[in-house]
């Protein structure tokens, strides 16, 4: 099937890029909400512009109808291929790559400038390839003018970790708006360089369910909020994974398991 082939696919090579898996409509859409939760939460004093990056963590928080960026049914499908039937999300950052002369904050992060990985380093090793994956939602063209991300082709079956600045041959990560990439996290990557074009992007990390978030979601939205929420965007979003307070509560982690 198709599916079986991207699977295998992303294992061989890396990443694979899904086209028109959001409509052009729907992201001008999100684009515009994008630029809105940026001037709004300048005016609350966040840290979110550097010189050369816009960067929100958590977006979704703070405008509900971006949840519609952290899955869909493509996607879905794939992650429960390659992770498993319970993976979740570990953190979501809503990224524009560009250059700024205004609204500058102080200490704001500008991330992901040299080589690195997405995985983890146990023992002086990274974690082998297919443990946890990024997933880059292009709410607008990625391409080579604009910083697209440039990664290293292949690089996600070593166990090393790259030289931050290190000389390598790398490719760029390209696509049209709409488009949705499933990277394994492993793969040595990092931004292109900011140019004054605007390049919104939404940058996710799925992993296992037994992994630790960033955040603690539940609690950050709160359960009357996690109760409306669609059954896959609960389990990604940690409601189902919460370990109980003790065995009283419940013996097993997962609810689906316990209950």
């Amino acid at each position: 099937s198709d599916e079986e082939n991207l699977v295998e696919l992303i294992k061989e090579e890396g990443l694979v890029i899904l086209p028109a898996v959001y409509t052009v409509q729907q992201c001008e859409n999100f684009v515009s909400r994008c630029e809105d939760l940026k001037n709004q939460l300048l005016k609350k004093n966040f840290n979110i512009v550097s010189d050369e990056t816009i960067f929100i963590i958590n977006y979704f928080r703070h405008d509900n109808n971006l949840l519609e960026l952290l899955s869909n049914n493509s996607l879905d499908n794939l992650l429960r291929e390659l992770i498993d039937q319970d993976y979740v999300l570990a953190a979501s950052n809503l990224i524009n790559k560009t250059i700024s002369n205004n609204n500058i904050c102080k200490n704001a992060i500008s991330p992901g400038r040299d080589w690195h990985t997405d995985s983890r380093i146990v023992g002086g090793k990274r974690l082998a390839e297919g443990f946890s994956y990024q997933v880059i939602v292009m709410l607008e063209d990625f391409n080579c003018e604009n910083g697209a991300t440039q990664y290293i082709p292949g690089s996600h079956l070593t166990r090393k970790v790259p030289e931050r600045n290190g000389k390598y041959e790398y490719k760029n990560i390209e696509g049209v708006a709409g488009s949705v990439v499933i990277m394994d996290s492993g793969t040595w990557h990092r931004s292109g360089p900011a140019s004054n074009k605007s390049r919104w992007g939404v940058f996710s990390l799925y992993t296992p369910w037994f992994m630790k978030p960033y955040y603690r979601y539940p609690e950050m939205l709160g359960e009357q909020f996690g109760e409306n929420l669609s059954p896959i965007l609960k389990q990604i979003l940690h409601y189902d994974s919460i370990p109980p307070l003790n065995e009283e509560e419940r013996i097993a982690t997962l609810k689906r398991i316990g209950q």
